[in-house]
């Protein structure tokens, strides 16, 4: 995130706090459910956007979860679980027996006749089994357990980043829609003021009723607008909550002033994603272990050779037979080689199956890298184009601020009418509205391109 957030943070709007608790809008139009969600008994906190973006890596819920599929994946990435290992293990066993036992002999030896004749059996080993070969499947599966740590470590990547825009995105948008708030009720206190002036004038004869009513209907247009960006405020604070882990009630105040880098160049930002783009690189890691499980079950069609030994005791004693008891106690040991000659084409159909998915993972890596040059490419045109926008409505801003200022003076002076008043008021209140919506579009395009390059996480990820 280094890019994103040392930038310049020249100031270029002023934003101002959020006037929560305040009555502005109660004043021009008395109404308790508009100021519902607006009025609390305590000043809000501030929140930078880093406080934000460090508050969402601690608690959002997606990041939490991704990180602990990168902790399952790394915990089965060994080699054991590749099959490297012996098995060695414990067994023991107790048995008792009591029968109507009649056997009879060949030969001159007499029969045995017992009746309840019991028997009982004791043993217990120490076995230790081991592959010696399996036609290199350990080889290959502990790779893809490996490669598949990768495509977790990417995925988590994958959420950070995904997650960090969010972010960033709700809180430009909060950003925005608190200037947005702060024009709106500086255009109801105009409003108000017209109004004020133009019922003096009215008690006076110096206007007209229609005059008066215009102008009421101009305040109430403005309070419903106000109303409107207030509840959009709101909202946008409940999203960014949200992203935040924070209870969705939460009042705050964003508190940065920051602009535009100007420097990105698409030339770099596309060298740039090659290698850093999540995407890009989980979908590499994808292949890797499709061609690796592609290589696991063709070593099915090798032999395998398997070494087991085992240490153990076992006591037999019998009451109806010749030998009335058996001990054996000592080490048995042997290599076996198993080799499946047909199986119902079960290896065959894995086999193909694998080689299908190898195939779709690299069509899948190529869609991902037309994908990703895409997205640059429109977030650049987006940058760009919000750019000179930007730099032309500040034009004319410049324009509808000495008209309004002019039409002010005017109006005080009685020289135009509260209509040509109003539109010059009205032309001031799109201006800045359009600068500011321009401003943070731009923003927004700028967190984009860092995302799509893969730069926008570097300094928050694992």
């Amino acid at each position: 995130m280094t890019n994103f957030f040392t930038t310049g943070w020249a100031k270029h709007l002023a934003l101002s706090a959020l006037l929560v608790g305040e009555t502005v809008l109660a004043q021009a139009q008395s109404s308790d459910t508009l100021n519902y969600f607006y009025l609390v008994e305590n000043e809000p906190s501030s929140l930078t956007l880093e406080q934000a973006i460090q508050g969402a890596l601690e608690k959002n819920h997606d990041i939490i979860i991704a990180r602990n599929e990168q902790e399952v994946t790394r915990n089965n990435a060994t080699i054991g679980n590749a099959g490297f290992l012996p098995r060695l293990s414990l067994t023991s066993g107790y048995q008792h027996s009591i029968n109507d036992t009649y056997i009879e002999f060949a030969g001159e030896m007499p029969p045995i006749d017992r009746e309840n004749a019991q028997s009982t059996q004791l043993n217990g080993a120490i076995e230790l089994t081991y592959t010696l070969f399996d036609g290199l499947s350990r080889f290959y599966t502990y790779s893809r357990l490996q490669e598949l740590q990768r495509v977790a470590d990417a995925q988590t990547q994958q959420a950070i980043e995904n997650t960090v825009y969010q972010v960033i995105s709700t809180f430009l948008e909060v950003a925005r829609l608190q200037e947005e708030v702060t024009i709106n009720q500086e255009t109801v206190a105009l409003s108000r003021e017209r109004l004020q002036r133009v019922e003096n004038r009215y008690l006076f004869g110096g206007s007209t009723k229609l005059e008066v009513l215009n102008a009421e209907v101009d305040l109430n247009t403005d309070s419903v607008t106000l109303a409107q960006s207030r509840l959009n405020y709101a909202n946008a604070q409940r999203n960014l909550n949200v992203f935040r882990g924070q209870s969705p009630s939460t009042i705050f105040r964003t508190q940065d002033n920051f602009d535009v880098n100007r420097q990105l160049d698409l030339e770099q930002l596309l060298e740039q994603s090659k290698q850093g783009n999540a995407a890009l690189r989980l979908a590499n890691y994808n292949l890797n272990a499709a061609r690796l499980n592609e290589k696991v079950s063709q070593a099915s069609y090798l032999p395998s050779l398997n070494l087991s030994g085992s240490y153990g005791y076992t006591k037999q004693e019998n009451d109806a037979n010749f030998l009335i008891l058996q001990e054996q106690l000592g080490f048995t040991g042997g290599v076996s080689l198993n080799y499946t000659l047909f199986d119902g084409n079960v290896r065959s159909t894995q086999a193909q199956n694998a080689t299908i998915r190898a195939e779709n993972q690299a069509r899948s890596l190529e869609q991902t890298q037309l994908a990703v040059q895409r997205d640059l490419l429109n977030a650049y045109a987006v940058y760009e184009n919000s750019l000179y926008l930007l730099d032309q409505e500040r034009i004319n801003l410049e324009t509808a601020q000495l008209n309004f200022e002019r039409s002010e003076s005017a109006l005080q002076l009685g020289q135009i009418d509260a209509t040509a008043f109003r539109d010059a008021q009205l032309n001031l209140t799109r201006a800045r509205k359009r600068i500011n919506d321009l401003f943070y579009q731009a923003k927004q395009a700028e967190a984009r391109l860092y995302q799509v390059a893969g730069t926008l996480g570097q300094d928050v990820g694992e």
